[in-house]
């Protein structure tokens, strides 16, 4: 199955029963136009940043504003881009057909390209189901054909585990995220809701918010130093500075961990920091647990991404 029109392309993603559509430009900024999570959680650095707004305020940049320049950077794509994309989805297609994920997959994936600049010439994740990706990334890809089909269909496919992942209940996201022993803060089988980490302010003003894993909800527990940890971002400096052309906040990103207690008890949890380390500070046995076959370490909704495209390319 197949139209076109304005190279908007649209085809199968799993045997027949869930479909992809790409290019379609008005769906895709109605998704960034959503005041959704990610919006909602946006730290003072991040609407800085991402606007790269050097010497305004967070304050004075509304969440209108942001999202709106976010909206503004969903282009068309072009037919060749979109018969490119096409390609890779249509083989991405073909590897998932192999897997139970019927019932995983919404019906439709929007697949729609940006300019890059709304997050730092990175791929991600919107909605129940929308996957932007920057031009760059398809024409920075090395190749022909086949081969470099398969490298985005790759990038589609990390990108798929987000979608998969937010359409799912946070029971079965917990059970997946334990494969790597990650375990929720608390989790309500009543509500299927999970405890979320509320952020120090002091850290909050430097977070460096991930599109596609929004919360902190889990962590993990290192038996060799009885502590609990998990990873965040953040901003190395407090103020965005254009020091030369190109600087996004890709800049200013620090991977650090937290280590936390729970102050409550089991029934009411009260997590709270109780310091930070670097990753060159992080015993072997975090990495170890992890399963040391990825650097994208920056959150276990990541770390599992980057599985998933191991399983399935």
């Amino acid at each position: 199955m197949m139209e076109e029109d304005s190279a908007v392309v649209e085809g199968w993603l799993f045997k027949e029963k869930k479909k992809y559509v790409i290019g379609d430009v008005e769906r895709g900024k109605k998704i960034l136009l959503t005041r959704d999570e990610y919006i909602e959680n946006s730290s003072p650095f991040d609407k800085v940043s991402k606007l790269r707004a050097e010497g305004r305020s967070a304050d004075s940049i509304t969440l209108e504003e942001f999202m709106e320049f976010q909206s503004n950077q969903v282009v068309a794509t072009t037919t060749e881009q979109s018969q490119f994309l096409k390609t890779a989805a249509d083989l991405l297609h073909d590897l998932l057909n192999d897997y139970n994920l019927l019932d995983l997959l919404p019906n439709e994936v929007l697949i729609n390209l940006t300019t890059g600049k709304e997050e730092g010439d990175a791929a991600y994740c919107r909605g129940k189901n929308g996957i932007f990706i920057p031009i760059c990334m398809i024409q920075s890809e090395k190749g022909t054909g086949f081969k470099k089909a398969k490298k985005v269909a790759s990038l589609l496919c990390h990108e798929l585990w987000h979608v998969v992942s937010r359409n799912i209940s946070n029971h079965k996201r917990n059970q997946i995220y334990s494969l790597i022993y990650f375990r929720p803060f608390q989790y309500n089988p009543t509500t299927d809701q999970n405890l979320r980490f509320e952020f120090p302010p002091r850290i909050f003003s430097l977070k460096i918010s991930n599109p596609d894993a929004v919360h902190l909800e889990h962590y993990m527990f290192l038996e060799e130093y009885s502590v609990n940890v998990l990873p965040i971002i953040i901003s190395s400096s407090e103020t965005f500075k254009i020091t030369k052309p190109g600087v996004t906040f890709m800049s200013y990103l620090t991977l650090l961990f937290l280590s936390v207690k729970n102050e409550g008890d089991e029934q009411n949890c009260k997590w709270v920091a109780d310091g930070m380390l670097t990753p060159d500070e992080m015993p072997k046995e975090y990495y170890d647990k992890l399963g040391n076959n990825t650097h994208y370490i920056i959150h276990p909704e990541e770390t599992i991404a980057d599985n998933f495209v191991h399983v399935v390319m």
